[in-house]
C-alpha cells in the first residue's frame, strides 16, 4: 500500500465541491424562499414587545402605506442579482437588512415565531462568507466586487450548510440543558403541546382539526409513555447529529432526508409547519438536482455501454 493512498484513505473528511449549477439552484431556492416567506407588514403599526433590530430602531415605518411597493423595487433586483452571482457583497447585504427588519417587526408583536429565523441566519452566513472572500481578494489586489468567483460561491454554499447544522445542534443542546438531560423521558408531556397546538389552530381560523391527532394521539401518548419516548426521542438525535451531513454527499442525503421526514411528521401531528426549514434542508442537504443528474448520467452510461457491447458482438459476427 503506497504512502499516497494511505494519506488519501485516512485523511479527514473534505468539504463537498459543488458544481456551478448546484450553487445556482441553492441561490435560486433561497431567493424564492425570501420572496414567498416575506411577511405582509401593513398590519403591524406598533412594536409593543421589541425584538431583534426593534431594540435599536422603530421599524413601524415599514408598515406605512406604499412602503411594501418601495421595498419590492429595492430588494427584488437584489434577489435577481444574488441568484446570478452578481454583486453579492452589496445585494445580499440589502436582502439581509430588509428581511431582518421585516422579521423583527413581526416578532415585536408579542408572539415570537421561528418562521424567518433559519432563513435569515442562512442569508447572513452567506453574506459574511462573501464579505470575507471580498476582503481576501482586496488584499490580493483584485476587488472582485461584481462577479462572484467560484471560490466565493463555494464558501457561501458551505457556510449555509454549516449555519443550518449549527442551528439544529444548538436547538438539540438547548433541550438537553433546559431539561438537565431528561428531554427524552419527558416526551409524553408533548401530548399537552399537541392539544394546545390544535386548539390554537381552531381558535385562529375556526377550522376543526383532525380528532385523531388532536385527541386520540395525545391520550395514547399519556397512556404509553415508554413507546412515546421511543417514537419521539429520535427527534432530538436528528437535531444533534444533522451536522454529520457535512461529511459527504451520501451522509448529506441520508441525514437531510431523515430531517425532512421528521419535520413532515411534526407538521402532521402538531400542525407546526416549518416550511422554510424543510426547503433549506432539501436545498443544501438532500440536493435533489444533483442526484437526478447523477442517476441520469449512470443510466445514460449504462445504456450506451449496452449499445456499444451489442455493436461489438455484431461486428464480431
Amino acid at each position: 500500500m503506497s504512502q499516497g493512498f494511505m494519506a488519501r484513505r485516512f485523511q479527514p473528511a473534505r468539504l463537498i465541491e459543488f458544481a456551478w449549477w448546484e450553487m445556482f439552484f441553492f441561490r435560486l431556492g433561497c431567493a424564492l424562499l425570501v420572496w414567498q416567506q416575506f411577511p405582509n407588514l401593513e398590519q403591524y403599526h406598533q412594536m409593543p414587545f421589541p425584538r431583534g433590530l426593534g431594540h435599536w430602531m422603530d421599524l413601524t415605518f415599514l408598515s406605512a402605506p406604499g412602503t411594501d411597493r418601495v421595498l419590492v423595487w429595492i430588494w427584488l433586483p437584489c434577489l435577481v442579482l444574488y441568484v446570478f452571482g452578481r454583486g453579492t457583497v452589496f445585494t445580499l447585504g440589502v436582502i439581509v437588512a430588509v428581511y431582518s427588519a421585516a422579521g423583527s417587526l413581526v416578532n415585536s408583536q408579542g408572539a415570537t415565531s421561528h418562521t424567518h429565523q433559519l432563513l435569515v441566519m442562512t442569508l447572513i452566513g452567506q453574506w459574511v462568507a462573501a464579505l470575507w472572500d471580498f476582503g481576501g481578494t482586496c488584499c490580493r489586489g483584485n476587488l472582485g466586487l461584481w462577479v462572484d468567483s467560484n471560490r466565493r460561491q463555494q464558501a457561501m454554499a458551505q457556510v449555509a450548510r454549516i449555519v443550518i447544522s449549527a442551528a439544529y445542534l444548538t436547538c438539540g443542546l438547548s433541550k438537553i440543558v433546559a431539561t438537565s438531560g431528561t428531554w427524552i423521558s419527558r416526551t409524553p408531556n408533548l401530548a399537552l403541546g399537541i392539544m394546545k397546538s390544535h386548539a390554537n389552530y381552531f381558535y385562529d381560523d375556526l377550522q376543526v382539526t383532525n380528532p385523531f391527532f388532536s385527541s386520540t394521539v395525545p391520550h395514547w401518548m399519556v397512556e404509553h409513555p415508554l413507546v412515546t419516548c421511543l417514537i419521539f426521542g429520535p427527534g432530538l438525535l436528528i437535531e444533534l447529529f444533522l451536522f454529520l451531513g457535512l461529511l459527504g454527499r451520501g451522509w448529506s442525503l441520508v441525514f437531510g432526508a431523515i430531517a425532512v421526514v421528521f419535520h413532515l411528521m411534526v407538521g402532521l401531528i402538531m400542525l407546526l409547519f416549518f416550511t422554510a426549514h424543510i426547503w433549506l434542508i432539501l436545498l443544501y442537504f438532500v440536493n435533489l438536482p444533483y442526484w437526478l443528474v447523477r442517476g441520469g448520467g449512470a443510466l445514460k452510461a449504462k445504456f450506451f455501454a449496452g449499445n456499444e457491447s451489442r455493436r461489438v458482438v455484431e461486428v464480431g459476427e
